[in-house]
């Protein structure tokens, strides 16, 4: 038998195994990622780096929780990655003075696009996913290569050849 101090609450347990750290409760918690603050387990996120109470994680199925507290856990989310771009795109547009730099129609946040002046220079589209999901460094790279156009306007230069059909 081995007599040992538990690493999370230091409470002193017997155990047969020369490699157990810890007591029964606190058995498969390592000292770098769990703290006991007040009596309550504390664990640290692996994210922020944050030390947070166990309920600001999410359990996994076999009892023990994320390494990122839900914060950070869901930034990684559909939807975070959507308002960020729609963020973005509104900075964007107040960049180029907020309306089309051919008719001036600037009621619709959705109807406005960045139309690149040089093909051959695009790397990427500036679509809600490049810009959700980008560096603005890159974001702001790309749309220096731009001009900010409705959607008609848009359509107008890419597809001349169908004006004057109807």
């Amino acid at each position: 038998m081995y007599k040992r101090n538990c690493q999370i609450c230091n409470t002193t347990f017997e155990t047969k195994s020369q490699h157990q750290r810890n007591c029964v409760s606190h058995k498969g918690l390592f000292k770098d990622r769990y703290f006991l603050i007040d009596d309550k387990i504390h664990r640290k996120c692996m994210k922020c780096l944050n030390i947070k109470t166990l309920n600001e994680f999410y359990s996994k199925s076999n009892a023990r929780c994320n390494s990122w507290c839900k914060d950070c856990f869901n930034k990684g989310t559909y939807q975070y990655q959507k308002d960020r771009a729609l963020i973005r795109k509104l900075e964007l547009v107040k960049k180029f003075g907020g309306k089309c730099a051919k008719c001036s129609y600037k009621t619709n946040l959705a109807a406005l696009t960045f139309h690149h002046t040089d093909e051959n220079l695009k790397l990427f589209e500036l679509d809600a996913r490049s810009i959700g999901n980008r560096s603005q460094k890159e974001i702001d790279n790309e749309a220096s290569k731009c001009v900010l156009l409705c959607h008609n306007c848009h359509m107008e230069l890419h597809w001349p050849h169908f004006s004057n059909l109807l």
